[in-house]
């Protein structure tokens, strides 16, 4: 512990540290470029586990229950409901879970700064509340990335069999 505050500061500082960190973070992920979320990067890959994970923790039971952060940012793209099926906006959103996928990630990792002004067994619980507070995110994101893209493929198939398709408008070819 670097320095030594009161219950009650330590508490203070805790919360605004957090709330910084979850603006800051999600602030700076709004701003990182399409183009690099788009590049083909191994960690956004699903991975051979992840299936039967997120049927052993229910995710479909306890997903929509979970708040969407697109409401704090005027710019954010909401996740809440699937608008569209057109390629354009599936491919969006396929690009906002890796953004945010990357933000929940990126939240986690300044836990350690808790240990600075705070006791070990308070800064461990400032660790697990960094893991609790973004890996439940972390998950949907993922799990929502593969459903869409389980989603997209299949309107492909349906714009290459059929080119009356409501897939087939022109903006959904720029993709």
């Amino acid at each position: 512990m670097l320095f030594e505050l009161s219950a009650l500061e330590g508490t203070l500082v805790n919360i605004v540290a957090w709330l910084i960190i979850h603006l800051g973070v999600a602030y700076i992920c709004n701003m990182i470029p399409s183009w690099w979320l788009k590049e083909e990067r191994e960690w956004f890959e699903e991975k051979s586990w992840e299936n039967v994970f997120y049927k052993r923790i229910m995710i479909k039971k306890w997903k929509d229950f979970a708040p969407d952060g697109s409401a704090i940012f005027t710019e954010s793209f909401p996740k809440r409901n699937l608008s569209s099926k057109s390629f354009f906006y599936l491919h969006q959103f396929i690009l906002e879970t890796k953004r945010g996928e990357v933000a929940h990630i990126l939240s986690i990792f300044p836990a350690i700064l808790f240990f600075l002004w705070n006791p070990p067994t308070v800064g461990l619980i400032m660790v697990m509340y960094g893991l609790l507070a973004n890996l439940p995110f972390l998950f949907i994101q993922r799990f929502n990335r593969f459903r869409l893209l389980r989603i997209l493929g299949k309107a492909k198939k349906m714009t290459i069999q059929s080119p009356s398709s409501p897939y087939s408008s022109s903006s959904s070819r720029e993709c």
